[in-house]
């Protein structure tokens, strides 16, 4: 039995062994796209494409809830401690880029009239996963930064998608090529745990 995996687990495979398998194939042709362009902000909405259609997929089969982030964890607390903490000791310079900003992505829905470029930073579930993110390297600390880092990754997203991002303002760009980093590796990690399940590997 692969790490991480329970027997209900296993069920989640061969109950929705169709699903995982088209989803993996749209996983990886994205993931080939992605690879193909320089634009940041199309490589990120393409890694992000990717990684969107395996924690559907296995929340699918896990009969796990719409919420995104909840999709998100329940994918990423499958992976391997050890895969974890390698992903998180290769994505340190980015993950550093981020904890120095002092305060999460800010959450631009709630952008005023008069100041449109002042999110809400006071979100104290945002706030907790700043706090996860900042934790330790070892055993379950890992498994927590690494679900952490999926959310930041998805807070970014969301601002991009719904326009709060321009290429050529502030950081903007800095933001989007730093999140690239840590958002492929999730994938490949995402991408290899699914091919395992599914027998590929």
């Amino acid at each position: 039995m692969a790490p991480n995996r329970s027997v209900a687990d296993s069920r989640s495979v061969i109950d929705c062994r169709n699903l995982l398998t088209d989803q993996l194939m749209i996983a990886k042709s994205w993931q080939e796209k992605a690879a193909s362009t320089q634009d940041v902000f199309a490589r990120f909405f393409f890694l992000y494409t990717a990684f969107n259609a395996l924690y559907f997929a296995w929340a699918k089969a896990g009969r796990q809830g719409n919420d995104e982030k909840q999709q998100i964890e329940y994918l990423l607390k499958k992976l391997p401690g050890i895969t974890a903490t390698e992903i998180l000791d290769g994505v340190s310079t980015e993950i550093q880029f981020f904890l120095a900003r002092n305060t999460p992505i800010r959450d631009m829905r709630n952008q005023g009239c008069n100041d449109p470029l002042q999110g809400e930073v006071s979100d104290d579930r945002r706030t907790a996963v700043w706090d996860d993110l900042r934790g330790g390297q070892e055993g379950e600390v890992s498994a927590k930064r690494l679900v952490a880092l999926g959310k930041v990754v998805y807070f970014v997203l969301c601002n991009l998608v719904h326009g709060s991002k321009a290429e050529r303002r502030g950081d903007d760009k800095d933001v989007i090529t730093n999140a690239i980093g840590p958002l492929c590796e999730i994938l490949c990690a995402a991408v290899a745990y699914t091919e395992t399940e599914l027998g590929r590997r």
